[in-house]
């Protein structure tokens, strides 16, 4: 279950901004023995680099600054609950329909995650804060938190994949796809693995192939698959496979 966390401890175990945006729940603020109001956060696993810890510092001291009312209060999923997809999806669930939810949360902002909550009614529609608060945050940001016409959270990151190379099998670092795919068909004719990855937890690639599907089918294809009548198996889908599991 998710522990409370100190502002102390808050500050030293970190943690704002690991997932994909920011979703407000459903409760109202409580209180604190110091009479401020309390902002319950929730968020995943805390973080443990001096930098990361230095940045969110940087944001209690700003929030607390903006507004002096409110203590915030931050509640960890631990790292093995949050271990694999569906306990991450089960454990959020369970708090935003329990007695005592949080106020805000990070989340995945994908429609198997953020838009699952959106769709059984457990997030409060944000288009009143972006205008009250002018929030300056970018069209196709706000569109991956946005479900079925209504924005539901403030996107805080962009996810990437970064690519690691042996440089004693590749000796210059290539510049487009098709020299990277280039060097992967030379090294697999040699008779060497040219990329891998674990899958040990089944959530990594699920995450390899919904960001090699959504750059080819794009939102509109993505959305037609999953709410309408568009399919898995076309050829889009079967490239993609194909790029993301056999060529490379």
């Amino acid at each position: 279950m998710p522990r409370a966390v100190s502002r102390k401890d808050f500050l030293r175990l970190g943690g704002v901004g690991l997932a994909g945006a920011a979703l407000l729940g459903a409760a109202d603020c409580g209180g604190s023995l110091s009479g401020n109001k309390v902002v319950k956060f929730l968020t995943s696993p805390e973080e443990t680099s001096i930098q990361e810890r230095a940045a969110v510092e940087i944001q209690v001291d700003r929030f607390e600054d903006q507004h002096p009312k409110y203590a915030l209060e931050r509640e960890v999923i631990l790292a093995d609950e949050a271990s694999t997809v569906s306990n991450t999806n089960k454990e959020m669930q369970t708090a935003l329909q329990s007695e005592d939810p949080p106020d805000v949360f990070t989340y995945d902002t994908g429609p198997g995650f953020g838009g699952v909550l959106a769709e059984a009614g457990l997030l409060r529609p944000m288009e009143d804060a972006y205008k009250n608060n002018g929030w300056d945050i970018y069209e196709w940001a706000k569109q991956r938190a946005t479900y079925n016409g209504t924005l539901y959270g403030v996107p805080d990151q962009v996810e990437e994949i970064i690519v690691y190379y042996n440089k004693d099998l590749v000796p210059e670092v290539p510049q487009t796809v098709d020299e990277l795919r280039q060097i992967a068909n030379e090294l697999r004719g040699r008779g060497i693995i040219p990329f891998a990855f674990g899958d040990q937890e089944q959530w990594p690639a699920g995450h390899m192939f919904s960001i090699g599907v959504s750059n080819v089918l794009g939102r509109g294809g993505l959305e037609n698959v999953l709410y309408a009548d568009g399919r898995w198996d076309t050829p889009e889908v079967v490239t993609t496979i194909d790029l993301m599991f056999r060529d490379f």
